[in-house]
């Protein structure tokens, strides 16, 4: 980076010339999604050549998979025999051309990235070209953080640009705006940025964001006049529905996300001196509702409060709200979060850490439409949901997926407007019964991995109505077969896609009798392997309309397969190869 500054870059890492891995995600969320294992992931990244090389494979580092490098440009990473849920990471070691080393500028570190992936024959492929930055300067940015209904005068300082490592000065303004006072900037990213002194801030390549702090000047309230109270309405966490993505702003950010323990909510406007950010959190801006961040006493972890005047209004789209504070031990005050206008709690709580017990008795969801991965990947020993009106609900996807707690009771939820349960109790695992007697799925179109991987108790499905249920894929795909599996009274009639719906199944046997696959296209994985497998009814399975029939029947051996025509027999007994043998059922065999 110069000869000016190689005194200073022995004081940082690598890593921290990077100005932001968040573009990344961008890709490899896509890749995070699906909660089914992949049977084929690769992911090739096509570094910039144009500055930066790559000494050797020396210098990549994975912790799963393969990898290798080709032409010193392109790095192939095969991530195919990584089992669903778990985590992999890879680094390379890049350097800039000499040439550039001297030139103030910011440089794209890849050109592209691909995603290849290939989930029970369905394949799929994502291209990206946002990319890591190096950079070898920075920029203030100012912002004006403007309330809401006045207009400031005085001049806001504009964008400069610096030399990474340089020592610099926020400057001073004199601002004026009716009914406020100007109080100074604050550092919005702090986490990207290094504080000497009182006064100086540095940065290693990442641009820093100072914005405006402004507080409400008291008014006298004339006698005559008529005073309406502000609505302490909260900001909306607006979700890409498109790729169930929760978008980044200001209502939080990622550095308390991961480091706040408890979360505190008051219903009064009662600024704390100790803290060490506040900033505001209300829809309209107006300083309705703030946040304050109190450094804990491990002076690594964090305490958010949210103030409000009275009860605290949560938005119509609540998505994310609470969502991926994975070391959250406590949630106080809830019962001033008002949630009678809500409507879209999708992953409202998502992620959240190790909860003793989460009370939820005065949520008042009358008005929620979508709970799509509310409680995905929760750690909560105790869920209160007595008070949950569920009756307007239409998505309950992935609503439970991942949930690990005691005792789950759901006897109030009305589910008779759901449309969609795909993945609802996918990688549940609870040693208490779990009863969902009174489901009604008589609407319900997507049961998609809605059991995957689910460890729990036997399960009684026996009111399950699946009449309208077009997709069944994974739906009991590594389903603990220690616990017996009823599916009796399962109506499969319009059901099309069956792949992988009994992937590693160990039961010995399985009675599928009642399932008719008239209209089933997709039946590839079905039964794959399962090892232990030796009788299967199937007598009223047809096969006339399947296209996708991939590995059905591979893995196991001796299966004995009931059919109830020869033209099934042939056809099962074409897949089955020499794995089984297919039977034509006959009507006194006791199956």
């Amino acid at each position: 980076m110069g000869d000016k500054i190689l005194d200073n870059v022995k004081k940082v890492s690598d890593e921290q010339h990077i100005a932001s891995m968040n573009t990344l995600d961008n890709v490899l969320i896509d890749v995070a999604l699906p909660i089914v294992s992949y049977d084929e992931l690769v992911i090739t990244d096509y570094i910039n050549t144009k500055y930066f090389e790559i000494a050797s494979s020396n210098d990549i580092a994975i912790s799963q998979g393969n990898v290798k490098l080709e032409e010193n440009s392109k790095i192939i990473w095969d991530l195919s025999s990584m089992l669903a849920g778990n985590k992999a990471q890879m680094t390379i070691d890049i350097s800039l051309k000499d040439e550039y080393k001297e030139v103030l500028s910011v440089f794209e570190t890849n050109n592209k990235e691909e995603v290849l992936s290939n989930i029970a024959g369905v394949e799929e492929k994502i291209s990206s070209t946002e990319t890591p930055i190096l950079s070898t300067n920075f920029k203030i940015i100012y912002e004006s953080n403007v309330p809401n209904g006045c207009t400031i005068e005085g001049d806001i300082p504009k964008t400069k640009e610096y030399s990474t490592f340089d020592t610099i000065h926020i400057e001073d303004a004199a601002l004026t705006c009716e009914g406020y006072q100007f109080k100074g900037w604050e550092v919005v990213n702090k986490e990207d940025t290094e504080f000497i002194g009182d006064d100086y801030i540095r940065s290693y390549g990442n641009n820093i964001v100072v914005r405006a702090v402004w507080s409400k000047i008291d008014i006298n309230i004339s006698m005559n006049g008529t005073v309406h109270q502000v609505k302490s309405v909260l900001q909306a966490t607006p979700t890409d529905v498109r790729n169930n993505r929760i978008y980044r702003n200001k209502m939080w950010k990622d550095s308390y996300r991961i480091k706040t323990t408890k979360i505190v909510l008051q219903k009064e406007l009662d600024p704390i001196d100790n803290a060490v950010e506040s900033w505001d959190i209300s829809a309209e801006e107006d300083g309705s509702v703030m946040a304050y961040a109190v450094l804990n006493e491990d002076n690594n972890t964090y305490t958010i409060y949210m103030q409000g005047n009275g009860k605290i209004e949560a938005n119509e789209d609540s998505s994310g709200l609470f969502y991926n504070f994975t070391k959250l031990e406590s949630l106080e005050g809830l019962e001033y979060l008002d949630t009678s206008e809500v409507k879209n709690m999708h992953a409202m709580f998502y992620k959240l850490g190790a909860i003793e017990s989460l009370d939820l008795s005065n949520f008042n969801t009358s008005k929620v439409t979508n709970m799509e991965w509310m409680f995905l990947s929760c750690d909560i020993y105790e869920l209160n949901l007595s008070s949950f009106d569920t009756s307007k609900v239409t998505n309950m996807s992935a609503m439970f997926s991942g949930y690990n707690g005691s005792y789950l009771d759901l006897s109030n939820f009305d589910t008779s407007n759901v449309t969609n349960m795909s993945s609802m109790f996918s990688n549940y695992s609870s040693s208490a019964p779990l009863d969902l007697k009174n489901f009604d799925t008589s609407n319900v179109t997507n049961m998609r991995s809605m059991f995957y991987q689910f460890q729990g108790s036997t399960l009684d499905l026996s009111s399950f109505n699946t009449s309208n249920v077009t997709d069944m894929s994974s739906m009991f795909r590594e389903y603990d077969s220690s616990y017996s599996l009823d599916l009796s009274n399962f109506d499969t009639s319009n059901v099309t896609n069956m792949s992988s719906m009994f992937y590693q199944f160990y039961g010995s046997e399985l009675d599928l009798s009642s399932f008719y696959t008239s209209n089933v296209t997709n039946i590839s994985y079905i039964f794959y392997y399962c090892p232990n497998l030796k009788k299967l009814n199937f007598k009223n399975a047809t096969f006339n309309k399947v296209t996708k029939s991939t590995n059905m029947f591979s893995h196991m051996e001796d299966l004995e397969v009931l059919v109830s025509s020869e033209q099934s027999r042939v056809w099962i007994q074409d897949k089955l190869g020499d794995h089984g043998t297919a039977i034509i059922f006959e009507e006194n065999e006791n199956s």
